[in-house]
């Protein structure tokens, strides 16, 4: 019960006094059974807790600070309204201490969801009169902004002030329903896995089968509900039986390992034997060991390998025909017998076998490894035993295994007189096993990541969620992308709107759809086909919750179906088609292939040509009947292939060009056939084929080409620019007069030499890196430039294209280019541009260039929040000494000026003149005001040192303003402009002397 004697004064129930022991965040406290634990608890131990909690919060040592740092949410119910409430609780309902205290009966119901307040109330009163109750209920409270919390309430009788009271625990139990309902969404897509699989899979435990899904009940004919309240024994074949439980004992026990199969006989519901193949593993069901299988039936299977085992049996007597290695030793051990199977896979003689024992036999590199199992297993069969193993030999560097059977022979008495063995290499099956094992490993990481798009949807066409796969199918970068972007399905992804109307009428009628086929349209608007089967999930009343399934992308297959049938048709009509004239003839020489082509070349249709023999198809060509090229299929003829030109024999085809003169009409024609035999399925050959091609136009079109190329080397032997030709490494191949007039050197002295010999390394570099480019990508390159050395050591501009040279079949064989002397120009040019940014006089940089260096410079001080400085300055009274000296030595004075001006500043700066004896200098690295004034002091002093010009020494002053950046302006014309206002500060002042812009 609760104590509330020798409470301090002013103290009353509900508000915790926190003076019996050290409480502190850090130090909660904890029920008798020890500290709180984290982990989730079981509904027994929570209710255990609870009562010990509940017994200490009503007994005479429980403190406060136990009620303020629960977890639980606490109450005290007496006389209709709470007398005790905890922190815990307040969170719950969003509600303070003093408010839950002061609520009435009527305020109380406020607190609870509508639907739960009679069954509270009752179960209160039905506690309060001694009625038992269950530990724990769950009701919903409702909190001041509206919304729900559901909690479990576990309530109790309990004493508070000498009288009956009711204590109640509160216990937040939102995590534990999105738990309990995630688990339930877990369960039903598994169950939906395991029903619609295609492999038989069911639970067996304690000799019972616990659970068995459709396919099961297909492959052995009985109903769920046969196999479930029956041994699993009894589906299997007796003889079998045994077996079957020494395997599922084994299994349980973990004896065997996780891939281990096996196989055994059930007898189906009518009666039939069928042989399965079974896989399982060990797991927990509803907390006893168990095992889960999945069984194939291998029933053809089984057959097939009976009969192979039947047919090995027969074989044995053709015994060199056997592809194993069949053998016979006698008592001795020594190889009486042998087949072809050494000396037809290695070229090994029977004679290094024959009357041999093992270890005599040297073509066997690994005795050591082999010799103890051989020599064990031929004991025990001539023990009488017939034994089976596997063995690896190393023969001529190379790993052959053996699956190896022998059994003994025996004599009329029925004594053993020998061994009998059969080795057959399984090297391939043992490659085959282990990739099906690692296959087997990757099998649950693969299902977990399938490649085939997975989705639910919403009848109302919205994906509830879809799978990677799905999303990249359709075009999505991402699954939430396709999910958000998708909202009517029919009209966004299926391309016919009326395949998911129908999908969703089979699924709502059916509640299944298998193999679907349809057309769906990605993202980008393109559409392909894919084949799905998906299921309608249904809520416990029938309500359609969703649909899930699995869409496979069979596009590639249907193409290929489409080419097929598109293929047949084509070599229908290929041979009409073919764009040669194409004829055929039997081994009669009649003609069974007369196409269009050849219609229109002889004038001859194929209805008329069909079937006719005695070189009837010689006629259209040369006007009598004689054989001609494809008649060389069946003999050689010397005078015949005298008769073209271009004959060639390439393997079993023939090739040649000829004039015919009975062709078009007797105007003849140029003409290129091309022979080949016909061959059956035997191999043997049952006629020939021969295309022709008109060349008469190829044969003008030569004629056109060599006058061509007659007048192509004319120019190029004429033009101003240098032509040059060179293979891929570089050497030079050909040469026009002004190529070798540019490079200094005689035609027959650079002919096959390399570049290389004519250029310097960095130019040699950057020429082999343009031509490396032509050659990768075979686009032509204009207007580069580089660097020669003529035969006399003068170093030579050119400016050159080049371009790609083929063979007749596309190949790269080389360089071909042109190449213009541009140095005389590039001097000029050189000139030009320096007579653009440079004073003509002092050769100082003018205006244009100073500008430009200036706005360079704003814009690093800007970025690395820097310093800079403008210096305007001229000299004083410049124009007496025009005036009275004349301007030749005004013009010595302000080169010497410039001289001076340009050894005083640093490189960095620029000295500038602007016109006039107006010069200006940019200092774009300054710390400030006293760095440039000691700078503009120094100009001033240099300045005031006598100048030598002609046969007068000149003194001369000069006056400077000063403006800096960012202090005195930000733009080029606002520095400019209050550099020039200083300057005339400073000649206001007396002259001689520097001042800054003071605004």
């Amino acid at each position: 019960m609760f104590v509330t004697r020798g409470l301090p004064s002013g103290s009353r129930p509900g508000n915790p006094v926190r003076s019996c022991q050290a409480v502190s965040p850090e130090n909660p406290p904890q029920p008798a059974g020890g500290p709180v634990e984290d982990e989730r608890k079981t509904k027994a131990r929570l209710i255990e807790e609870l009562n010990i909690l509940r017994r200490q919060v009503a007994s005479h040592e429980a403190c406060d600070p136990l009620l303020e740092f629960s977890p639980l949410g606490i109450l005290v119910f007496q006389d209709n309204r709470f007398v005790v409430v905890n922190p815990a609780l307040e969170a719950m309902t969003g509600r303070t201490r003093d408010e839950l205290l002061a609520l009435s009966r009527t305020g109380m119901d406020g607190l609870l969801h509508p639907e739960d307040r009679d069954g509270v109330w009752r179960r209160l009163t039905e506690r309060l009169e001694g009625k038992p109750l269950s530990p724990s209920n769950r009701l919903r409270i409702v909190r001041p902004d509206g919304s729900i919390l559901p909690a479990e309430a576990f309530i109790n009788v309990t004493s508070y002030q000498g009288r009956p009271a009711i204590q109640v625990h509160f216990i937040d139990i939102r995590e534990r329903l999105k738990t309990e309902e995630a688990l339930r969404a877990s369960e039903e897509k598994y169950r939906n896995l395991a029903e619609y699989a295609n492999e038989a899979i069911f639970v067996a435990q304690d000799g019972l089968i616990r659970y068995i899904n459709p396919k099961s009940t297909e492959i052995s004919g009985y109903a769920r509900e046969e196999f479930l309240s029956h041994s699993f024994l009894e589906f299997i074949h007796p003889e079998d039986q045994r077996m079957v439980v020494e395997r599922h004992l084994q299994r349980l026990a973990g004896e065997v390992p996780a891939s281990y199969t096996y196989s055994f006989r059930i007898i189906t519901k009518e009666g039939a034997v069928k042989w399965v193949e079974l896989k399982g593993v060990r797991i927990e069901w509803e907390g006893k060991p168990a095992t889960l299988n999945f069984l194939d039936d291998i029933t053809g299977r089984h057959t097939a390998e009976e009969a192979l085992r039947e047919s090995e049996g027969r074989l044995r007597a053709l015994f060199d025909s056997i592809e194993d290695f069949v053998f016979i030793k006698d008592m001795d051990r020594r190889y009486a017998l042998v087949n072809a199977f050494f000396r037809k896979r290695i070229g090994i003689e029977d004679n290094a076998f024959l009357g041999k024992r093992d270890a005599e036999i040297a073509i066997f590199e690994n005795h050591t490894d082999t010799q103890q199992t051989i020599t064990e297993t031929d004991s025990r069969v001539l023990a009488g035993e017939c034994v089976e193993y596997e063995l690896t030999h190393r023969v001529q560097g190379t790993s052959i295994t053996f699956h190896v059977i022998k059994t003994p022979i025996r004599d009329e008495r029925g004594s053993v007189a020998g061994i009998c063995g059969i080795s057959r290499d399984v090297t391939e099956r043992k490659r085959i096993e282990e990739s099906l094992r690692i296959s087997e490993e990757n099998y649950r990481h693969i299902f977990e990541h399938a490649a085939e798009g997975i989705f639910q949807s919403t009848p109302d066409g919205q994906y509830i969620q879809v799978n990677p796969a799905l999303a990249r199918m359709c075009g999505y970068e991402t699954p939430e992308e396709m999910v958000r972007d998708v909202t009517d399905i029919a009209n966004q992804v299926y391309a016919d709107p009326q395949d998911r109307e129908y999908m969703r009428s089979t699924l709502e009628q059916n509640g299944v759809i298998r193999d679907f086929e349809f057309r769906v349209r990605r993202r980008d608007g393109e559409t392909f086909w894919v084949s799905s089967n998906a299921n309608c999930v249904r809520d416990p009343h029938g309500r359609v919750l969703y649909y899930e399934g699995i869409m496979e992308n069979i596009h590639a297959r249907r193409q290929a179906e489409d080419a097929l049938r598109e293929s047949e048709q084509r070599l229908a009509d290929i041979i009409s088609f073919l764009p040669d004239a194409t004829l055929a003839i039997d081994t009669d020489r009649k003609v069974i292939v007369w196409n269009r082509a050849i219609e229109e070349m002889t004038g001859i249709p194929t209805a008329e040509m069909i079937g006719q023999g005695d070189y009837a198809y010689t006629i259209p060509f040369y006007g009598v009947r004689r054989p001609q090229l494809m008649d060389l299929i069946w003999e050689d003829n010397a005078d015949l292939e005298a008769g073209y030109s271009h004959f060639r024999r390439d393997g079993n085809a023939i090739t040649a060009e000829v004039f015919c003169p009975a062709l078009y009409g007797g105007r003849g024609a140029h003409i290129f056939m091309k022979a080949s035999p016909l061959h059956g399925r035997d191999g043997r050959i049952i006629g020939a084929i021969e295309s022709i091609r008109d060349t008469s136009d190829r044969k003008r079109m030569e004629e056109v080409l060599k006058q061509s190329e007659e007048r192509y080397r004319t120019i190029i032997e004429n033009i101003e620019d240098g032509y040059f030709e060179v293979d891929l490494t570089g050497n030079f191949i050909f040469l026009n007069d002004s190529m070798r007039k540019i490079m200094g050197f005689d035609t027959e002295a650079m002919a096959g030499r390399n570049y290389r010999e004519y250029a310097d390394e960095e130019n040699v570099q950057k020429t082999y890196r343009i031509f490396d480019g032509i050659l990768e990508t075979g686009v032509p390159v204009s207007r580069f430039e580089g660097e020669i050395i003529r035969r006399d050591g003068v170093s030579r501009t050119l400016e050159m294209s080049a371009s790609l040279i083929r063979d007749g079949e596309g190949n790269p064989t080389g360089f071909r280019g042109v190449a213009r002397d541009t140095t005389d120009r590039k001097r000029d040019e050189e000139a030009i541009r320096e007579m653009a940014y440079h004073d003509p006089l002092t050769g100082l940089p003018n205006r244009k260039l100073f500008t430009d260096r200036l706005e360079m410079a704003l814009a690093r001080a800007e970025r690395e929040d820097g310093v800079l400085a403008v210096l305007m300055m001229d000299l004083d009274r410049f124009k007496n000494i025009n005036d009275t000296l004349g301007h030749s030595i005004g013009d010595e004075l302000l080169i010497a000026v410039g001289s001076r001006l340009k050894g005083l500043f640093r490189r960095v700066d620029t000295v500038a003149r602007f016109g006039g004896d107006e010069f200006v200098i940019l200092l774009p690295e300054v710390r400030g005001d006293e760095d440039t004034l000691w700078i503009c002091q120094k100009a001033v002093e240099a300045i005031r040192e006598p100048f030598a010009c002609g046969d007068h020494v000149l003194e001369v002053t000069t006056s400077i303003g000063a403006a800096l950046y960012p202090s005195h302006g930000t733009d080029m014309n606002t520095l400019l402009r209050n550099a020039d206002v200083a300057m005339y500060k400073a000649k206001r002042a007396g002259r001689n002397r520097c001042a800054f812009f003071s605004g």
